[in-house]
Order: structure tokens, then C-alpha cells, then sequence
């Protein structure tokens, strides 16, 4: 959590914000959102800058703005509906952070995704479930006396 500049471009595919100005907001990612706020008692109180609603970061994407050239240490996020933020640290350091945290996010949203739809499982075997009926073999089948 910390302060960053944003300037809001896309408010979803191919349409542009209606305040696309830069604004110092107080930013904190937990759980999977990122929320902004005017300050930092703005969390505890629940009011988020303008009311809007936290971003669900799940399949977000951030990367440096190299395209960027009118302010340093810039960069884009960019949500699964489509917005896009442009979003300034005050130093390399501190965009970086703000870079490997969002990351660590998506990424950890992808996992639980694949967790709830089966395609990840806790061991390779199967020790410790209840086995179903049909799946005892008795040890004498096949052999012959």
C-alpha cells in the first residue's frame, strides 16, 4: 500500500474515461483488489476515492509504461473488463514493488481458479481417500490354485 498517481485511460475496451486526470490517491491491494482512496485513514473508514467500487485484479495485467514518455517511473494496469490505468511511483524502487505485488496477485487468482475447477491437486497420490466399492480387487482374483 502507498501513494501513486493515477490517471484512469480505458473505462473498458476502446472507451476512453471521462476524467482521464492524474490524481495522488492512496492505493492498497488486498485479497485480490486494489482499492484507491483520497488518504490513509481511507480504508478503515471503507470509502474508496469517489466511490468507485475496488478493481478485481483476477486476469489483470501490469507492465512498465515504455510507451509512456511524459512522466518517470510509470505503468499500466489493465483489468479484465477492459479499463486500463496508467499509475506513477515516486521512484523505480517503489514502481518495481508495486509491479511484482500486482503479479504475485494475478497470479495467486489463477491458482484459485485452477483450485476451483479441479485442475490442481494437493498429491500425486490419492492416499488418505475413501476408496469406492467397485475399486477392491480381491487378492486372490486371476490366480489360479
Amino acid at each position: 500500500e502507498g501513494f501513486l498517481f493515477r490517471k484512469h485511460e480505458l473505462d473498458g475496451p476502446n472507451k476512453k474515461a471521462s476524467n482521464r486526470s492524474w490524481v495522488n490517491l492512496y492505493c492498497v491491494l488486498s485479497k485480490g483488489d486494489l482499492g484507491f482512496y483520497k488518504d490513509a485513514k481511507g480504508q478503515a473508514s471503507g470509502s474508496t476515492h469517489g466511490g468507485e467500487p475496488l478493481l478485481n485484479l483476477h486476469q489483470s495485467t501490469s507492465e512498465v509504461a515504455s510507451d509512456y514518455k511524459k512522466k518517470k517511473n510509470v505503468f499500466k494496469l489493465k483489468t479484465s473488463d477492459g479499463s486500463e490505468f496508467l499509475l506513477q511511483a515516486k521512484d523505480e524502487e517503489d514502481m518495481r514493488g508495486w509491479l511484482r505485488a500486482l503479479a504475485a496477485c494475478a497470479q495467486e487468482h489463477a491458482e484459485v481458479a485452477r483450485w476451483s475447477q479441479g485442475l490442481l491437486t494437493t498429491s500425486s497420490t490419492d492416499e488418505g481417500l475413501p476408496r469406492r466399492e467397485g475399486d477392491r480387487r480381491s487378492s486372490t482374483s486371476g490366480r489360479r490354485k
